[in-house]
């Protein structure tokens, strides 16, 4: 049992006066510290880097030439090479984003002649990289276009399931002239 004195008690307190008129730190019960960190999303996607589908140099048919690049691609009407693969499009950013894609030429002013198509197809890379409104998810073709088109509502940013493919078909007509003009592809990602 220990036994506590009102003499003590005043040395005490004596004692913890001396420590603040001093300035000395003395040790209370309940002081509080703060920990602090600011985190910030990216938004990104990027081509990869072998961002180039070149269908090569051919002459169409009569009747015209349809090259596809999906799968393992074709050619029929006319004497290109076989062309497969496709512009995979990655999501490098830590956010969802919705997509849009545009061209910055379409069917007459990159192919020419009478009636040329320019297609795109997007299908998931990896997994189930868009999770929301994906422009064609049954997997058709439909016409490049030069204003920006909204090609996936929820584009994924996990490892595993944040690639997108787009092929292309095209339809070159017996009358279609070497215009020699590139298409740029252009991804514009905006957080969600």
């Amino acid at each position: 049992m220990i036994n506590i004195y009102k003499k003590d008690l005043i040395c005490l307190a004596a004692f913890a006066m001396t420590l603040l008129v001093f300035g000395l730190p003395m040790v209370m019960a309940g002081i509080t510290g703060t920990v602090d960190v600011a985190i910030t999303s990216a938004t990104e996607v990027s081509f990869d880097t072998s961002a180039t589908l070149d269908f090569g140099e051919g002459t169409p048919e009569a009747g015209g030439a349809t090259l596809q690049s999906n799968g393992s691609g074709s050619e029929d009407g006319g004497d290109w090479d076989v062309v497969a693969g496709e512009l995979t499009l990655d999501n490098i950013g830590g956010t969802s984003v919705s997509l849009t894609l545009s061209s910055s030429v379409d069917a007459s002013e990159f192919i020419g002649g009478t009636t040329p198509t320019f297609k795109w197809m997007l299908t998931d890379g990896e997994g189930t990289s868009c999770t929301g409104g994906m422009l064609n998810g049954t997997e058709a073709f439909v016409e490049v276009t030069k204003t920006e088109l909204t090609v996936c509502g929820d584009f994924n940013p996990d490892a595993g399931n944040d690639e997108l493919d787009i092929d292309f078909e095209l339809f070159i007509p017996y009358d279609a002239t070497d215009l020699s003009v590139p298409a740029t592809i252009t991804a514009t990602a905006t957080a969600i």
